[in-house]
């Protein structure tokens, strides 16, 4: 099994919680990629951050802890033949500016914009095509859900 791991990254800069998502191969996403060999999850999710935008850890909070929420394994790649898992940690960044890197071993950009998405434009509920992708769909629901309710109390 493939194991992914990232972060849905909030910022409440504009006085309601945003997330943070790229937009890859037409589809958004939140920054996040495979755990490599010898990595932990968290370890995988700070390195995939911070490549895939520049964000480091020294910029962000955990406001509920270094604890990840994991889809359901669900099938991937061209021919549905692989089976992924990914691991998402919740981050808060003051930090409003992504900066994009090439890919250290394909030597091109992973991604073409980013968005500060609040929830209905998450979930896809403005536009449908707009939104997360189903897979991580159950998650951010879940999280943003549990952020949206608490982001106050949080400190956010």
């Amino acid at each position: 099994m493939i194991h992914s791991a990232g972060m849905v990254v909030v910022n409440t800069d504009n006085g309601i919680p945003e997330y943070l998502m790229l937009r890859v191969y037409g589809l958004w996403d939140f920054p996040k990629g495979v755990v490599e060999n010898g990595e932990t999850l968290f370890q995988a999710a700070t390195r995939e951050v911070e490549e895939e935008t520049g964000i480091g850890l020294s910029d962000l909070t955990f406001p509920f802890g270094k604890n990840e929420i994991s889809t359901e394994p669900y099938m991937t790649g061209r021919n549905r033949k692989g089976t992924k898992q990914t691991h998402l940690f919740v981050a808060h960044s003051k930090k409003r500016d992504v900066v994009f890197s090439k890919n250290p071993v394909t030597g091109k950009y992973e991604h073409h914009a980013f968005k500060w998405a609040d929830y209905k434009e998450l979930l896809g509920k403005n536009d449908a095509k707009s939104g997360i992708g189903k897979h991580v769909k159950n998650v951010a629901i879940e999280v943003v859900n549990n952020i949206n309710s608490n982001w106050k109390k949080l400190g956010l």
